[in-house]
């Protein structure tokens, strides 16, 4: 989708790397797959800077449920890169909502 090899968008058909890493440590299961995400190469290494959460408008469970979802994608994932790579100046990570 995007015209770089710097991206890549990877669709709800696997877990994301920060929510792996989570349940590795707190003993869970299941992790949680996000609609989608967008990787980044940080160290020629793709990491997941972008979340996304698609729901129907007339979907029965509360915003709140996905903004949440959202930002603990968002939070796992600055903690997976800096566990990983250490701290990067200006590191981000963004979650969007499609309603």
């Amino acid at each position: 989708i995007f015209g770089k090899t710097d991206f890549a968008l990877v669709w709800a058909n696997g877990e994301s790397e920060s929510s792996k890493a989570r349940r590795l440590l707190d003993g869970n299961n299941r992790g949680r797959k996000p609609d989608f995400r967008v990787l980044s190469k940080i160290d020629d290494i793709n990491r997941e800077f972008l979340f996304g959460e698609i729901k129907p408008p007339h979907h029965k469970n509360p915003i709140n449920k996905s903004v949440i979802k959202l930002a603990e994608f968002m939070k796992g994932s600055l903690d997976f890169i800096i566990n990983s790579c250490g701290y990067i100046v200006g590191l981000e990570t963004y979650g969007i909502l499609i309603y």
